[in-house]
């Protein structure tokens, strides 16, 4: 019967749910865990988000990297090169202020701030 909501679910509303997103919420949330039903009693898709963005106003408005979970690290590439490098595949070279984001931490906050208890 599960399945059965859950299809009929992406079915209905929406055209823009795609199979792929179905399988993503079942695998990447139900199934993880930490994942409680209890935690969605009462659940209202609009209070929860006004939750989340409520917890993003503390950060700093001017970092907009901050607010999305981004990081800043330098980091130390290697350029290939035509010359021959019997050491690597090319010579290094710096860059500072290189920004990204980790793919896992980013999910495990997204499932944390969907299912944050109050």
């Amino acid at each position: 019967m599960t399945v059965w909501h859950l299809l009929s679910w992406k079915m209905t509303g929406n055209i823009h749910k795609s199979e792929a997103e179905v399988t993503c919420l079942v695998n990447d949330i139900i199934k993880v865990d930490d994942f409680s039903i209890k935690d969605l009693r009462d659940f209202n898709a609009h209070t929860k988000m006004k939750h989340f963005d409520a917890s993003e106003e503390v950060l700093n408005p001017k970092d907009m990297f901050q607010r999305d979970g981004w990081k800043e690290a330098d980091v130390e590439i290697l350029v290939p090169t035509r010359e021959r490098n019997p050491t690597g595949n090319g010579k290094p070279f710096s860059v500072s202020g290189f920004f990204y984001c980790s793919l896992t931490g980013w999910g495990q906050g997204l499932r944390k701030g969907w299912g944050q208890r109050q």
